[in-house]
């Protein structure tokens, strides 16, 4: 399966990489709540579904009480669902339209296949470099078959034994494309060039984040970011912006493009978010 963005996975009790399998805790913290004790209007929640041009959808979740999560915040209380609350995420379809047993996590095999439920995941790093979860804290995960739909829709429920549900926040999953510029085998000055990023078909419905993530063989890592409000299939990163003197001789330089959506949210929760991002990345050589 391929995970061109993932870079670290974690699951309670196992770290999972492409070379290493170790076990760790995931122990609940102060900073958590059941939600049992929380109302669906009390909760703030981010959900993102992502696309790498594998044959895997992503989704992350996370869920707060009463404020939005924010890195820089130590009062935030994150929500942890019990065997009473799940969430589910489907190709369009609401999940509450299913009947589902007495425990939500039942049953599994017997749910159409356009839905899958999301997974507690552990504290660690994790999969996207634009995404909003804060992974330190309690989230939840789900994979699901890509469809060979273009403009898919996506839909997040949170479906309740005892309470309100929310099945409303839907976002459509911007069309496929590809990088055209620079390619794999390109090398440039870090200091004297320009480079040019292309992609190939645009879509109007999206924006553009940029991310270079550049590592040296001495240990030196600089990050880079670009926002565009418009995708017109090129971006520009001007000569002496990767430039750092954290950065020494040859490096790699990961180029990342992510065309970004927002969706519209179940106004059931307090507030919240839902996103879908197609994401796409090349590695080049950089020097001085």
């Amino acid at each position: 399966m391929k995970r061109s963005f993932l870079k670290v996975f974690v699951k309670c009790g196992l770290l999972l990489s492409s070379v290493t399998l170790l076990v760790t805790a995931c122990d609940d913290s102060d900073d958590t709540v059941r939600s049992d004790d929380v109302a669906t209007g009390q909760m703030y929640a981010t959900f993102q579904i992502f696309s790498d041009g594998s044959d895997e959808i992503y989704a992350e979740a996370q869920l707060t009480k009463d404020s939005p999560a924010s890195s820089s915040s130590r009062s935030d209380i994150y929500i942890a669902l019990t065997d009473r609350d799940r969430l589910w995420m489907s190709e369009g379809e609401e999940a509450g339209s299913f009947e589902l047993d007495d425990d939500l996590f039942g049953g599994l095999e017997n749910i159409d296949r356009n839905q899958v439920a999301f997974e507690r995941a552990g504290v660690g790093e994790y999969f996207f470099f634009n995404s909003l979860v804060i992974s330190e804290q309690r989230w939840y995960f789900a994979e699901h078959e890509k469809s060979e739909t273009q403009g898919q829709t996506y839909r997040v429920s949170l479906i309740r034994k005892n309470g309100r549900d929310a099945n409303g926040s839907v976002v459509v999953m911007p069309d496929d494309y590809q990088l055209v510029n620079p390619v794999f085998s390109d090398s440039f000055s870090r200091s004297e060039d320009d480079i040019a990023v292309e992609w190939s078909p645009i879509d109007t419905a999206a924006t553009i984040t940029i991310e270079v993530l550049t590592s040296c063989q001495d240990g030196g890592f600089e990050s880079y970011t670009q926002t565009l409000n418009s995708d017109t299939g090129t971006a520009l990163i001007p000569a002496g912006d990767l430039e750092s003197f954290s950065l020494e001789g040859s490096c790699t330089s990961t180029i990342s493009v992510s065309k970004n959506r927002l969706g519209t949210f179940d106004s059931t929760f307090r507030g919240g978010i839902i996103s879908a991002h197609q994401l796409r990345s090349v590695s080049v050589s950089t020097l001085d």
